[in-house]
């Protein structure tokens, strides 16, 4: 793995980037870059040199990638024959650990954990789905724990496909999956992998609830979060019924968060964000009431949101003060606008807009000239 330029073809610059496998902001007190895949490779963009690191190894498109809480690591997956995930030293840009055929057809997704020991992975193929989970010191001799994804009904059938894993920021035996109308819980605390289905029933609501589309657990709350197509929150609270483990959850509470699709949602500090395909950015607290939004990108629907390695950009802020490290927002018409707490406060939109840093091909290529 690496820059071979011995052999007839060797790569030197990446052109946009893959819109769907996550954008990461690698920026910390010691250098400002970002982390995105294209094609096969990763690249390593530095924002102040304007210059690429390239990450090649993957014999496949990469469909996956998933950061270390201080960016430090970076995962990246792919799918298909000879699969394989790899961790690389982002300050370096050498790979660290080699997964190689993780699953049979590779992996659709996957999540890092917030002390970056452990992998979760979920398969992806034509037959049913398989969640791992590795010990990244270790994952070359296999996972730690592996299970069929299965239905609600704990049958053996297999269950609706899986589209969004993460762990618990609190509590690394703590995993979340879903598909589009299956939530499952996993925990593995007493070394041993076991998991929960609630039911969803749309009489359970006085209002349809729309296909699921990213779900995450609120930290130290003990409740779980789902996003869906019509841009509500499903609210996963633990139930305290004699028939029912202490930990599994319910559904409990249906809440608007954006007039369209929330394609995005993760936890920064003591708040909720999410990325809308109406293009906005929106802060909740806990109790999902908004804190700040950000309308004005102009980018187009966002596909994921990343956050600087700023520890102190937590401190108290004066009162109606954004208080959250820079970010970034990819969107679906390939651009990476760079993002501030302070941008919330100015008055003009066109200061509310961010700061164009990187603008891919939001269509395919069909032309391709040679210089004589």
């Amino acid at each position: 793995m690496g820059d071979d330029r011995s052999h007839v073809l060797a790569m030197r610059w990446a052109f946009g980037f893959s819109r769907h496998a996550g954008v990461h902001n690698l920026c910390d007190e010691n250098r400002a870059a970002l982390f995105f895949a294209s094609a096969h490779t990763g690249v390593i963009y530095d924002l102040n040199s304007k210059k690429q690191k390239l990450l090649q190894g993957h014999c496949n498109l990469i469909s996956c990638t998933s950061a270390s809480r201080d960016r430090r690591y970076i995962a990246t997956a792919d799918r298909g024959p000879e699969s394989m995930v790899v961790i690389w030293d982002t300050y370096s840009g050498t790979p660290i650990q080699t997964i190689a055929n993780p699953h049979e057809g590779g992996v659709a997704v996957m999540d890092m954990s917030s002390d970056a020991r452990y992998l979760v992975t979920i398969s992806d193929g034509q037959g049913p789905q398989v969640l791992s989970i590795w010990d990244i010191k270790t994952a070359d001799q296999g996972p730690i724990h592996s299970a069929q994804v299965c239905t609600a009904d704990d049958s053996e059938a297999s269950a609706e496909r899986q589209i969004c894993v993460r762990f618990d920021q609190t509590d690394v035996h703590s995993i979340v999956s879903n598909g589009e109308s299956l939530v499952v819980f996993w925990s593995w605390a007493d070394d041993k992998l076991t998991y929960y289905a609630p039911p969803l029933s749309q009489r359970d609501f006085k209002q349809p609830v729309g296909a699921l589309t990213k779900s995450i657990f609120i930290p130290n709350s003990g409740r779980a979060a789902s996003v869906t197509v019509d841009g509500d929150a499903l609210l996963w609270s633990c139930v305290d019924l004699p028939e029912v483990s202490s930990t599994d959850r319910r559904a409990t509470k249906l809440v608007k968060l954006h007039s369209d699709a929330v394609r995005f949602m993760d936890v920064v500090g003591d708040m909720v964000v999410t990325g809308g395909a109406d293009g906005h950015v929106r802060f909740f607290d806990k109790e999902f009431r908004v804190v700040a939004w950000f309308e004005d990108l102009d980018a187009g629907p966002v596909s994921s949101i990343s956050f600087a390695h700023q520890p102190k950009a937590f401190a108290p802020a004066e009162h109606g003060k954004l208080a959250c490290p820079d970010f970034v927002v990819a969107t679906e018409n390939s651009l990476v606008v760079g993002c501030h707490a302070a941008m919330f406060d100015e008055l003009t939109a066109e200061a509310r807009r961010g700061t164009l840093l990187v603008q891919g091909q939001d269509a395919a290529v069909h032309g391709l000239a040679a210089h004589p």
